[in-house]
């Protein structure tokens, strides 16, 4: 299951990257944080495939990308949480 969020970010999403979107996945990940709820990314997988006409080396290529970065992120905000 994904958040409605995360649904907004991706129905949004283009295939390049934008400064809106930018800014609606930080949104988004940031209230998975806040949530304390991990970021489902074969789900968001399994969404995008049934909601996006995006080829499947993109959609691999893209999600390696993003769970990269949230786990960074996650690591990074607990860590600013932890050391306050």
């Amino acid at each position: 299951m994904i958040s409605k969020s995360i649904q907004q970010w991706i129905n949004a999403h283009p295939e390049s990257e934008h400064p809106l979107d930018r800014e609606r996945w930080y949104k988004a990940i940031l209230e998975s944080f806040r949530l304390n709820e991990n970021i489902d990314f074969e789900s968001l997988k399994d969404y995008i495939k049934q909601n996006k006409k995006w080829n499947g080396e993109f959609i691999t290529e893209f999600l390696e990308s993003k769970e990269r970065d949230y786990f960074l992120l996650k690591d990074f905000y607990d860590y600013c949480l932890n050391n306050q």
